[in-house]
């Protein structure tokens, strides 16, 4: 019976609170104030280090990957239906 993940995203989601004072989305909710002459230590980055080609390759391969990986568990079902229906009378 899976209890760890649905405990764990209540944890996560439900519990723990999240970054005190503004960040990207706005002012804290729960009214925590930082000061605004924080630098982060590492900035991030403007670009992506993937470029737009090298994604969309990324991409056909792992669309490629789920369709193999879809047919091989649809045709391991479907063999083990058509042995368990006629093949092991």
């Amino acid at each position: 019976m899976p209890i760890i993940g649905p405990l764990w995203l209540l944890i996560e989601i439900g519990i723990k609170t999240g970054t005190k004072g503004k960040n990207r989305f706005g002012n804290d909710p729960l009214g925590y104030e930082t000061s605004d002459d924080y630098t982060p230590i590492v900035k991030p980055i403007d670009t992506s280090p993937i470029s737009e080609s090298d994604m969309g390759k990324r991409l056909k391969e792992a669309v490629i990957v789920v369709l193999v990986t879809l047919s091989v568990i649809f045709l391991v079902v479907l063999g083990t239906w058509i042995y368990l229906s006629y093949i092991k009378r």
